[in-house]
């Protein structure tokens, strides 16, 4: 019914505006290991402009550089786990220049390096 009253293309659009951090959370996750997306690249892939991604977001209360870093941060979380996933991989997976900018943005997050906080959950 309710498809009947607004007509399948305004659904669509509908659906597609809120859900738009999930859709820029998914394109961050599949482009970050070619190195840190901008958000005009990602408006692009959306079909959208540089302003209307900015201002969609805005109308969330969010912000392309918060989605950026909370993605990675959730990323690096999940990555750090896995034992056998090399500090240096984690990186490059997601998007840092090397090891040391990923690391800093990991103490960043956590008040810990990424080597003390694997160690803190193996231990525990």
């Amino acid at each position: 019914a309710l498809t009947e009253a607004m007509g399948p293309a305004k659904l669509l659009a509908r659906l597609d505006q809120a859900d738009l951090p999930a859709r820029l959370r998914a394109l961050l996750i599949e482009r970050l290991p070619d190195g840190e997306p901008t958000a005009a690249e990602l408006a692009a892939a959306l079909h959208l402009s540089l302003r209307s991604l900015q201002r969609k977001l805005a109308e969330r209360g969010l912000r392309y550089e918060n989605l950026l870093d909370d993605t990675r941060r959730e990323l690096a979380l999940a990555q750090l786990r896995e034992a056998r996933i090399s500090l240096n991989e984690i990186a490059f997976l997601l998007g840092f220049s090397d090891a040391s900018s990923f690391s800093r943005a990991f103490r960043r997050w956590t008040g810990l390096s990424p080597t003390a906080w694997r160690e803190q959950q193996s231990a525990s």
